[in-house]
């Protein structure tokens, strides 16, 4: 007996050792995340910038420094398509973002061709990184999909801001950058830290909490007397079950799952062309992210080569 747990020590010891010298390094980017963030920067710097160069500047400025920072030998952009999936779990579901949007500072009516466009001319420059945009699925599914099934034993890097994916802190593989703070965030209990959201919603995607002034405060106090007795009620009970629906990962349906499966393994990786991606900054007036950045371009190279 005590042969095999000193045997069962040593392959936890060892398995752990693999996974922090695997070579399979990935960075992912939460792409609509990197996008909102960088236009919102984009139009205070320039707010009469109405073919939003500046916004494209900042984009491609924030892909190449990340990729300096962190050498990833893949990278993958993970995309939100439209008619989200979970709108068939709660029909109102990211319900309020189009109000939202025209109190903006920014004309997302002018801003969404353009992004549109610039996705897809970057996709077809940057040819050795993956890009995933599947219908009905948000960039969440694919990140989680993606860590937990496609390819666990990598290391992954996620630059993100969005605290859902704190949930995917419970695989060892999983890291996430928060452009922002500037450092890997850490969560002390991504278990509980789910709960937390389950019970209070999210008013980013206009998920309301189970049951009225269910906060913070409250939910600590639900998890600490017991979830089971709370979900006693009918309505509240409901009311969780839709919530895990729409925030658990654990929760994507299986269709998903085979979609961001099948779409991965027919992404056709090809090796990276650089004048391409020369005549690409030049047509959209970013030629100046060069100058400031030549020295990521050998890093750029590398990325896509050998396996996917």
């Amino acid at each position: 007996m005590v042969i095999k747990n000193k045997k069962n020590a040593l392959d936890k010891f060892f398995k752990k050792e693999r996974l922090e010298d695997s070579k399979d390094k990935w960075l992912l980017f939460d792409a609509h995340n990197l996008m909102f963030r960088t236009v919102f920067t984009a139009t205070r710097m320039d707010p009469l910038d109405k073919t939003f160069t500046s916004w494209k500047f900042l984009m491609i400025n924030s892909i190449f420094r990340a990729v300096q920072q962190f050498q990833p030998n893949q990278v993958m952009f993970a995309l939100d398509s439209r008619n989200y999936w979970r709108k068939k779990v709660y029909s109102e579901y990211k319900g309020h973002r189009k109000g939202d949007r025209k109190k903006s500072v920014v004309d997302f009516e002018a801003f969404f061709p353009v992004a549109d466009q610039f996705w897809t001319e970057l996709q077809e420059v940057l040819t050795n990184f993956h890009f995933m945009r599947i219908e009905t699925i948000e960039a969440d599914d694919t990140i989680a999909v993606f860590t937990r099934e496609i390819s666990p034993k990598s290391k992954i890097i996620n630059i993100s801001t969005d605290h859902d994916m704190y949930q995917l802190m419970t695989n060892k593989n999983y890291q996430q950058y928060d452009p922002i703070k500037r450092k890997i965030v850490k969560c002390i209990n991504p278990k509980v830290d789910l709960q937390m959201k389950i019970l209070t919603g999210d008013r980013s995607d206009n998920i309301p909490a189970v049951a009225p002034r269910t906060g913070e405060a409250t939910a600590r106090k639900i998890l600490d007397a017991g979830l089971e007795n709370f979900l006693i009620n009918e309505e509240v009970k409901s009311n969780y079950e839709r919530n895990k629906n729409l925030i658990d990962f654990d929760c994507i349906p299986e269709d998903i799952i085979t979609m961001i499966k099948t779409s991965f393994n027919e992404q056709n990786i090809t090796d990276y062309n650089g004048t391409a991606m020369y005549q690409f900054l030049v047509k959209h007036k970013i030629l100046r992210v060069l100058e400031e950045l030549q020295d990521v371009i050998p890093t750029i190279k590398k990325v896509g080569k050998g396996k996917k």
